[in-house]
């Protein structure tokens, strides 16, 4: 018995040491790929210079390279980690090219781009240029206050760019040329597309296996919407989202909290009472004034902004458009990332009080001294959108319980569903302070508060376990 384990433990072990035929198939069919990316992105470049070097980049859903010429010129490829029918890099492509042509925005250069899977390299892969500058995070913390209060105008000026543009219908943005292998797609009106080049076609989300890590490889598409009612009716698609959530449902959150939790018969309980809520915060005019479809950067991180190293106030590129969407401008509209903001400020809220600042030990003035700095940078970008991009500030000034409803689209997660539960429950308590004419249309009864509260309690308590 023993020998066998002995063996079947040195077979592994071999197996780890030497490659299978599959295995260095693969292996050699990537290096053959990357070879030919290499002669490709030389050849669209002026005196076709040599690749001299290649680092991968981390990416989440494709393989990225940094591609460095002879001649210190620098290009980026990308190809999609996963094989799907649909191309799954159009979307980024086109805003990409969209941006460049019709604002100001220094976005990257598309080069090339290729989706038939049957190509020389053998995938569908993008090339741009390297946007030059150096990330802002690596600056961000010794920049002056003037320094950081002029890039935050000059975000503030790019987003009144993208506020102002207009698109038919919300979903993702793609060039006409590629929207044939889309079931459904708006062109864009001509006075905002004079070439006709560009069009809006569905949201496509990468699937996940059931542990939430990795992609299944399938695209699903959601959308295009027409109206901001055709797409806040998606939200009201219960059986779509019942089915969607009911494995992940059933394998993590009874899994993780061993709270009972019936994926069916609770949930359908929760969407009913957010079905009957959707067209009357659809139909509501504060959340109609900012539901135009706008195209936005997905969150705006030090990392997405490059500047000048030797003159940091200097915008050089914006990057990360791979996620951008045409959503509801309330839902488009946030604190960009790069400024820190706590997620629970709110427009208008005061600065943090110095009280009894003598009296603070160094750590605590040191804290102290952070917050009023993030504060300060708030409140800028704050009094600048309220001075040049107002549709924006409307947004932001808007109550999140008029508008949060439609951010549960996708309760794949276990926090999500208790999240709607909690959200329901603020809304059917809040109601008139909320503005909302008549009567909530639904209410909780006891049995169904004391359930949420057991269940958020021990979900709460499995987060922290986990965490800890």
């Amino acid at each position: 018995m023993s020998s066998k384990k002995s063996t079947k433990r040195r077979s592994d072990h071999d197996e780890s040491i030497h490659p299978s035929e599959a295995q260095q198939s693969a292996q050699r069919k990537l290096e053959l790929g990357l070879h030919k990316l290499r002669c490709l992105a030389s050849s669209l470049l002026d005196g076709n210079p040599i690749c001299v070097h290649v680092d991968k980049l981390n990416s989440e859903y494709s393989r990225g390279f940094l591609l460095t010429m002879d001649n210190g010129c620098k290009l980026i490829a990308k190809l999609p980690c996963t094989h799907t029918e649909q191309a799954f890099l159009a979307s980024e492509v086109a805003t990409l090219k969209y941006l460049r042509q019709y604002t100001s925005l220094p976005v990257p250069n598309v080069l090339a781009w290729n989706p038939d899977k049957t190509n020389e390299i053998g995938s569908e892969y993008l090339i741009i240029e390297k946007t030059p500058g150096v990330a802002l995070k690596d600056l961000w913390e010794n920049l002056s206050t003037l320094d950081r209060y002029s890039i935050i105008e000059k975000i503030v000026a790019m987003e009144t760019e993208l506020a102002n543009l207009d698109f038919p219908a919300y979903g993702a943005l793609y060039l006409r040329d590629s929207a044939s292998a889309q079931p459904k797609y708006y062109p864009l009106a001509s006075e905002r597309d004079c070439g006709e080049s560009f069009c809006v076609g569905p949201i496509y989300k990468l699937s996940q296996t059931d542990d939430n890590t990795e992609s299944s490889g399938e695209l699903k598409s959601f959308g295009p919407w027409l109206t901001f009612e055709n797409f806040a009716s998606y939200f009201g698609q219960q059986q779509v989202i019942t089915q969607t959530i009911r494995q992940s449902v059933e394998n993590k959150f009874q899994a993780m909290t061993q709270v009972h939790f019936d994926p069916i018969d609770e949930i359908r309980a929760l969407l009913e009472k957010a079905s009957v809520l959707t067209p009357i915060l659809t139909s509501d005019n504060r959340v109609q004034r900012v539901s135009k479809p706008s195209l936005w950067h997905s969150g705006l991180p030090l990392d997405d902004i490059l500047v000048s190293a030797t003159q940091p106030s200097n915008i050089l590129g914006i990057i990360g458009w791979q996620s951008s969407k045409i959503l509801p401008l309330f839902l488009q509209a946030q604190f960009p990332k790069f400024l820190g903001t706590p997620r629970s400020y709110k427009l208008g809220d005061s600065m943090p009080s110095l009280s009894g600042f003598a009296a603070l030990s160094p750590e605590q003035k040191q804290s102290v001294l952070r917050n009023q700095d993030t504060a300060a940078r708030t409140r800028y970008y704050e009094m600048c959108i309220f001075d040049y991009n107002n549709p924006v500030y409307e947004a932001l000034n808007l109550d999140p319980k008029l508008t949060e409803l439609y951010r549960y689209h996708d309760l794949s997660t276990e926090g999500d569903i208790l999240g709607l539960y909690s959200y329901l429950i603020s809304v059917s308590a809040d109601w008139d302070s909320l503005g909302l004419s008549g009567d909530c249309p639904f209410q909780f009864t006891s049995e169904e508060l004391v359930q949420f509260q057991k269940q958020h309690a021990q979900y709460r308590d499995a987060l922290n376990t986990r965490g800890s």
